[in-house]
């Protein structure tokens, strides 16, 4: 079998394209890091209660069985509701249950926290970089032929 040969001009395209998934990957960490870090810091913590599942119902669900914890929460005299944007093949929160959420600072935006709605895509991101600067370090310094 005949080794392939690859023009310098295919390998410097090919660099070229590494460097700028590499750019956008770091750039994309970036924001999403400074965004959960800034939601950490400007959120107050406190808790919920699950007071209903909403059934997914439309073609999002893709005919299966899902739902949306609603959630209850109180700041000062004012009780809110929001409907949590995560949804769950198979429920984790029944009603009744008590979930730590992340309030924002004027108390009108809440979430549930948990460490996957938290750091998840920061995380996927970061794998993500560090995936394209290795297979770009490898390119660069062996020439190899990706």
């Amino acid at each position: 079998m005949k080794p392939i040969i690859v023009s310098e001009k295919v390998i410097s395209n090919r660099l070229r394209f590494m460097r700028i998934l590499c750019l956008v990957s770091l750039l994309v960490t970036v924001v999403y890091w400074y965004a959960r870090i800034d939601v950490v810091r400007n959120s107050i913590r406190g808790e919920g209660v699950v007071v209903d599942t909403e059934r997914c119902v439309n073609e999002t669900c893709s005919g299966r069985r899902r739902s949306y914890p609603v959630v209850s929460y109180a700041t000062g005299n004012v009780v809110h509701t929001f409907k949590s944007t995560t949804m769950l093949e198979i429920p984790v929160y029944m009603q009744g249950d008590v979930v730590p959420i992340l309030v924002s600072s004027d108390g009108n935006r809440a979430h549930i926290n948990t460490f996957l709605r938290l750091w998840g895509a920061p995380i996927l991101w970061t794998l993500i970089f560090g995936f394209t600067l290795t297979m770009y370090i490898l390119m660069h310094k062996r020439r190899v032929n990706f």
